[in-house]
């Protein structure tokens, strides 16, 4: 039987921020996330309202003594002077507010996204929890003790075929066993992970053939996306402030490589609203993806992925 699909949830970030604080606190503490983000969300909100409001009001001022220059109720020295300083005070309050606004949009950067209610709490792939476990897997003896402990963890009593010999990881087998890469030659040239040769390369492209088969046959629509973006379509796609390290900036220019097709994909609606009548769109995007690794020297090595060539999303 086909796993449930969860409610998805009926409230934006916002929505649910200011009709149910703790129902949203709540959702942080599923994703391991500071409560004190609520807080100083709601601060810096309520000095950028208080903030307009000191502007707008003196930008009424400013409205008024225009009025009553036409009027000459006051001298010409008079209104000068007045007008001077308020329109000193209101240069001074845009740039307070210029900057106010800023901090309030990189607030509400930082509030994740409202989660189904079934969604289970946890802040890594360790606290995931399986739905079902599929086949009969083959471990390694070396690995068995590991393997029960972990899916007995998990709720699962999983039948299982004992190895007595240790797997060859696949890194090995391609470069040791088949001889169709070179690891070597590559971090001399590139830093990159691996050259692949031949009938592997052939195997890597029939992997992504075969899986845009797979997913175009099930209504989904086949993309290749832009290799780069502008940082504001990033930032609409990912918590940017924590990912920035791993991810490629052209130099002088606004714009960055992907590292997973799924972001170009989220910026083909980007800036549009999506009416209720155009869901679902179902979208199946190819790309080469661009990171950098965390245990490069110095962060520096370009990433490929898909092990690492290209991805689906």
């Amino acid at each position: 039987m086909a796993a449930r699909i969860p409610d998805m949830p009926k409230f934006t970030v916002l929505e649910l921020l200011k009709a149910d604080p703790e129902a949203y606190r709540l959702i942080l503490g599923k994703r391991g996330k500071p409560p004190r983000l609520i807080e100083d969300f709601f601060e810096v909100e309520s000095t950028y309202k208080s903030m307009l409001q000191r502007t707008q009001a003196k930008r009424a001022e400013l409205n008024r003594l225009t009025e009553e220059i036409k009027k000459k109720t006051l001298s010409l020295e008079q209104s000068r002077e007045r007008g001077r300083k308020l329109k000193e005070e209101i240069k001074n309050l845009d740039a307070e507010l210029a900057n106010v606004k800023k901090r309030h949009r990189d607030r509400l950067l930082k509030l994740p996204n409202v989660i189904a209610d079934d969604v289970p709490e946890g802040s890594s792939e360790r606290d995931n929890k399986p739905i079902r476990y599929l086949g009969r897997p083959k471990v390694w003896s070396g690995h068995v003790d590991g393997f029960l402990q972990e899916t007995r963890e998990k709720g699962f009593g999983v039948d299982y075929e004992e190895n007595l010999w240790k797997p060859t990881s696949h890194a090995d087998i391609l470069e040791t066993t088949l001889k169709k890469g070179d690891t070597k030659q590559a971090g001399a040239v590139a830093e990159s992970r691996f050259y692949i040769f031949d009938e592997i390369c052939y195997l890597d492209f029939s992997l992504s053939a075969y899986a845009i088969d797979f997913m175009t046959k099930k209504g989904y629509f086949w993309v290749i996306p832009p290799y780069m973006l502008r940082k504001s379509v990033l930032i609409g796609a990912l918590d940017f402030e924590s990912f920035e390290d791993m991810i490629y900036k052209i130099e002088d220019k606004n714009l960055y490589l992907i590292g997973t097709a799924e972001h170009p994909l989220l910026g083909l609606y980007s800036g549009r609203i999506i009416e209720e009548d155009e869901l679902p769109i179902k979208l199946v995007g190819w790309s080469p993806c661009f990171r950098k690794e965390a245990e490069a020297p110095m962060g520096k090595t370009l990433k490929a992925s898909s092990e690492y060539t290209s991805s689906i999303r």
